[in-house]
């Protein structure tokens, strides 16, 4: 299952470059006000990479069996973290 999304990448501080995405995905998990720590993918467009700052429109892929899904309708905002650290906010579109 996945849902399209509009994502703003965090500024993270870490020296001396910014944090890069690159590539076709990126696992991270995904918290809203009704629920949180659920696993999914983010699917990029195109072959580039993504940096701090920026606003990309992205799929978010899950678990075919993730009964979350069904809470994500249009307009839902939520935050992407990795390892416990928030590194996008976004609304599902």
């Amino acid at each position: 299952m996945s849902i399209r999304a509009e994502i703003n990448l965090l500024n993270i501080p870490r020296p001396p470059h910014m944090y890069r995405y690159f590539g076709n995905g990126c696992w991270v998990r995904i918290e809203t006000s009704t629920f949180n720590n659920v696993a999914c993918l983010i699917k990029f467009p195109g072959e580039r990479e993504y940096f701090d700052g920026d606003i990309v429109t992205v799929n978010l892929e899950f678990y075919p069996d993730e009964p979350c899904i069904n809470q994500l309708s249009s307009g839902v905002e939520f935050y992407l973290s990795i390892v416990g650290l928030n590194i996008a906010i976004g609304k599902v579109l």
